[in-house]
């Protein structure tokens, strides 16, 4: 089974310190995702959030090291994507095939001090 997931954020003027703040907090919530992936592929607990916020919180530095509602969110996502994965299972027909994305890049910029244009809302025809 392949699966394929990733969301890609490229942010632009940073400074070093931030970069460094992002660094370790996206770090510690892979290796978080990772953990609790790895008990339920490994049929240790259900995909079920509160059941693995419980079963990591005393052995998972990740857990500890992040703030706990980042914590619940990436065990949240985690225990939706299983569940909708089984809930394929259970009836194939029901999902359509979409096209193929491996991966989405979203851009975060600055915004601009320029003054709008003031064609904004109007359609050529």
């Amino acid at each position: 089974m392949k699966v394929k997931r990733a969301l890609v954020i490229e942010l632009n003027s940073l400074t070093k310190e931030q970069e460094i703040i992002l660094g370790h907090l996206t770090y510690h919530a892979g290796k978080l995702w990772n953990q609790a992936n790895y008990l339920v592929k490994n049929k240790l607990t259900k995909p079920a959030y509160r059941e693995l916020y419980n079963k990591l919180k005393d052995k998972s530095i990740h857990l500890c090291t992040i703030q706990s509602r980042s914590a619940q969110i990436v065990l949240d996502e985690l225990s939706r994507g299983w569940n909708n994965f089984f809930k394929f299972l259970k009836d194939p027909k029901r999902y359509k095939k979409t096209r193929n994305r491996d991966c989405q890049t979203t851009k975060i910029r600055k915004p601009s001090n320029t003054p709008q244009s003031s064609n904004l809302g109007q359609d050529k025809i």
